[in-house]
């Protein structure tokens, strides 16, 4: 196992962004700028090029009006169609205040996509799930400061305050046993391998076995909730709708645990943040593949914590020259929505979702415009 900072971690981190760089070669294209700066984009029709930006802003319901409004200079999202009661969808538009080159070497850096403003910590496992590098400067999933969380879970059972599996509670339970400790930092530290535990044998069985390694979450009274199978239909919806583009990425995407084409990069990582207010974990699969003045990404998100099942998102950035065009498609899962109030409950939560990666999209730009 490499420690942070160690030269396996330097010599890591210059392959990724190495290979990042290759995949957005060329993407200082110069495209013209027709009836505006979103009316042009697009790349070749292919099995690796992404459709064209006006396909998708049709696809997603952008009228003339939401396209003026990225032009000039506005995050636009909307809620689109769900195809499960669970489910959430958002698309979101805009302009991202640099060239795709430059967006392409942030990717080596683990904290810069998906943006989230709410970030605490993050790390790298490797291809077998093992925890290789922690990037927050405690590498700690749990702090001496977040004692309600840790609370949580020396109360850990089966139901909604934790996505977890009833073997994954057991471990828990068993690694927690015994008298809290009185230090604070000392409690921390036993949460921290406890719940690292957890994180890396998901990560490890996701590497190993794909969707259906994915632990089922023990809502109590005999039920569970499976992740994998929401996810499983979100990567077939994907794969319908954008064929016959982005084929390698379909294909490395679908194929998983299968090692991806040379073409398609592949991380997988942790992630602590606020959710609604409170801690979060989460292990997540990116997917990055680019080529002439484009690149995309695939995300699969599994919450080990709360309120959200999963999610999918799929983005597509094109380069404009001095600037990006990113529109991306979420699909979020979550069993926390009432039966008898399923429409209404989604229709709020999919705009509380609307919101928030509007939120994310606006430190996303933040972020780019402070590069110099």
């Amino acid at each position: 196992m490499q420690r942070v900072g160690s030269a396996g971690e330097a010599a890591d981190l210059r392959s990724r962004r190495a290979l990042l760089r290759g995949l957005a070669a060329g993407a200082v294209c110069g495209i013209a700028a027709g009836r505006g700066a979103t009316a042009a984009v697009g790349g070749k029709v292919g099995m690796a090029e992404p459709p064209p930006a006006a396909h998708l802003f049709d696809r997603y319901g952008f009228d003339e009006e939401a396209r003026r409004r990225v032009d000039a200079g506005d995050i636009v999202a909307r809620q689109l169609p769900s195809t499960r009661p669970q489910q959430m969808s958002v698309a979101s538009a805009l302009l991202l205040p640099q060239p795709l080159a430059v967006v392409a070497d942030h990717f080596a850096d683990v904290t810069f996509y998906p943006p989230d403003p709410d970030l605490r910590a993050s790390g790298l496992f490797d291809a077998s799930g093992v925890r290789v590098a922690g990037h927050d400067g405690h590498g700690a999933i749990f702090a001496a400061a977040d004692g309600a969380e840790i609370d949580r879970l020396h109360a850990v059972e089966a139901g909604s305050a934790f996505n977890l599996s009833s073997a994954e509670i057991a471990r828990i339970r068993r690694r927690l046993a015994g008298a809290r400790a009185a230090d604070g930092a000392a409690d921390a530290a036993a949460a921290n391998a406890a719940f690292a535990a957890v994180l890396t044998e998901r990560a490890a069985a996701y590497a190993a076995d794909g969707l259906a390694a994915i632990a089922p979450y023990d809502r109590g009274d005999g039920r569970e909730q499976r992740p994998g199978a929401a996810l499983r239909a979100d990567g077939e919806a994907f794969d319908a709708e954008f064929t016959p583009y982005l084929g390698n990425l379909r294909r490395a995407l679908a194929a998983h645990p299968q090692p991806p084409p040379a073409t398609v990069a592949s991380r997988l990582f942790w992630r602590k943040t606020l959710i609604d207010g409170r801690l979060g974990h989460q292990v997540m699969h990116l997917l990055i593949t680019g080529g002439d003045g484009w690149l995309a990404t695939a995300t699969r998100q599994i919450y080990v914590s709360h309120s959200y099942d999963c999610l999918q998102a799929i983005a597509v950035f094109y380069d404009l020259g001095n600037r990006s065009l990113l529109i991306d498609a979420n699909t979020t899962t979550t069993d926390q929505i009432p039966a008898l109030f399923g429409a209404l409950a989604r229709r709020l939560g999919g705009d509380a979702l609307r919101r928030t990666l509007i939120r994310h999209f606006a430190a996303l730009t933040t972020r780019l415009t402070d590069v110099r």
